[in-house]
């Protein structure tokens, strides 16, 4: 049988999604962001971001950064924000991105 080979979207990074779901062009993905996904702006040109595909959700990168447990996937809670102006478009909550950011 030769069967397709899928790329489920939870394997997806948040910049993917984007052009998943909308097909626009990576480099211009800053811009064609709707208004009502961004959750808060940095004054260095970062935003954050919120996802509204209810499947794909990932782990903070800077949670696990900083997490001391090797069993990071037990103890954190899976978030469906990230910063597209970032490099990579990473994962990030909140309390992370205004330490980062700000």
């Amino acid at each position: 049988m030769d069967a397709k080979k899928q790329t489920s979207p939870q394997k997806l990074n948040p910049l993917e999604a984007i052009a998943f779901k909308k097909p626009i062009k990576l480099t211009n993905s800053l811009s064609s962001i709707p208004p009502e996904n961004i959750i808060c702006k940095a004054s260095d040109g970062h935003m954050l971001v919120l996802l509204q595909m209810a499947r794909l959700k990932g782990f903070c990168v800077e949670c696990i950064k900083t997490s001391s447990c090797k069993n990071f996937k037990m103890k954190l809670m899976k978030i469906s924000t990230f910063c597209p102006a970032c490099p990579g478009g990473n994962w990030i909550c909140q309390s992370c991105f205004k330490k980062l950011h700000n």
